[in-house]
């Protein structure tokens, strides 16, 4: 909430945590500073770029303030969760799961003197607080852990943010994709492992299975946040996704051996038979499947996304 014991707090700029801005690609690009800043116009802040470092080399990172520089704690994290989970759909995680904060309050005083814009002034100024005004658990971790990411993708990032903020439909797949992939991710060098080699298949560990078992479930959400409800009935299926944009008959599968509206229905028959019954005998999602699963929750998602802005994510 806004502060009002503490003039030098009522007026604040937000540092975005963990994020870094692409800023060491060779050639440089400027397209993910355009796309930020296209995105600031629509959901009405302005995006600028500080560094934070006690030393040299550091990435840059990425600063927004509402006009006039006004605080609104509440409004500044719903944007700063949007930024997340558009960054988890198009990079990948990049966040601790556990760590709900998203967005750290730097006062305006201290913003207009970069040269003292350290990991450390950050800490002191957060551990300064009093405690109604403090924002973050762990101040050390939050504000000295960055990510960086190639400039295509953050770009990609941007452009789906002011469409998470005003589609609650979206908003609620994205946080169920990033749910999912917090709890089972593939990157992209093994997904040959994944899909391929016979012994990676198997979760083994009670600990594994509960980890595939929530992913299956998220992904499936993320599925059901976009289509709805699946009809029982294949041709009323076949008709909701075609109103919704999609091709029911697009392949999906590892071979391509699925229409769409097939595979929806045999991901929903996974959820219902090996997830959501605590009694039922049937063993967990095998590794090949969930990486399938989520791969198509992720597709539906980002065409979701296209089709709401009136252009290419990427």
């Amino acid at each position: 909430m806004p502060a009002r014991d503490n003039a030098d707090e009522r007026t604040v700029g937000y540092l975005i945590l963990n994020l870094a801005v692409p800023s060491h690609e060779h050639p440089s690009t400027r397209g993910h500073i355009v796309a930020a800043n296209a995105a600031g116009r629509q959901i009405g802040i302005k995006i600028a770029r500080i560094v934070l470092a006690d030393g040299p080399p550091s990435f840059p990172r990425y600063v927004f303030h509402f006009p006039r520089y006004r605080r609104d704690d509440l409004l500044a994290g719903i944007i700063g969760e949007a930024i997340y989970y558009a960054v988890d759909l198009t990079c990948g995680p990049f966040s601790d799961p556990d760590d709900p904060f998203t967005v750290f309050p730097i006062p305006l005083g201290l913003l207009r003197t970069p040269q003292s814009l350290t990991p450390r002034a950050l800490i002191e100024v957060e551990e300064a607080r009093p405690p109604l005004l403090k924002t973050l658990d762990f101040p050390h971790k939050s504000l000295s852990s960055v990510t960086g990411f190639v400039a295509f993708d953050v770009a990609a990032s941007w452009r789906a943010v002011p469409a998470l903020l005003r589609d609650n439909a979206l908003h609620n797949a994205a946080r169920f994709l990033k749910d999912s992939q917090h709890n089972f991710y593939v990157y992209p060098g093994d997904y040959g492992e994944v899909l391929h080699n016979e012994e990676k298949q198997h979760f083994t560990t009670g600990w594994e299975k509960s980890k595939a078992e929530a992913a299956l479930l998220a992904a499936f959400k993320c599925v059901e946040a976009i289509v709805g409800t699946l009809p029982s009935d294949d041709e009323r299926l076949r008709r909701k996704l075609v109103s919704l944009g999609f091709n029911p008959d697009e392949h999906f599968g590892l071979h391509g051996d699925l229409p769409m509206f097939s595979y929806l229905k045999l991901m929903e028959a996974a959820r219902d038979k090996r997830s959501a019954h605590g009694s039922t005998p049937h063993p967990p999602v095998e590794a090949r499947e969930l990486f399938l699963y989520q791969d198509c929750a992720r597709f539906l998602l980002i065409r979701s996304l296209e089709r709401e802005i009136g252009r290419s994510l990427f």
